[in-house]
């Protein structure tokens, strides 16, 4: 078997190196990344701290049961009847 050009044959090959050289930088270039932004971490905290607060406030619900059970607690019916009207 006669092989000619052989300065051809090596010229492809490292043609082909040197794709594959260009090939490894612009996939390593092309990482994927994600930021997350200062809105989203700020959401995150508040996610976070209304998680840790208690959804009945114990303290409120112990002073108005102790006066129920005193006698002393009133309701004021104009006052409720204004705020039922203001909330919409």
């Amino acid at each position: 078997m006669k092989i000619n050009n052989l300065m051809g044959i090596i010229k492809s090959y490292n043609m082909t190196n040197r794709e594959k050289n260009i090939d490894n930088k612009r996939e390593q270039r092309l990482e994927d990344k994600f930021e997350i932004s200062q809105r989203a971490k700020e959401i995150a905290v508040a996610k976070k701290a209304l998680g840790e607060t208690p959804d009945v406030r114990m303290d409120k619900v112990q002073t108005i049961k102790k006066k129920i059970e005193e006698g002393t607690y009133t309701v004021d019916p104009a006052q409720i009847a204004v705020k039922m009207l203001n909330r919409r």
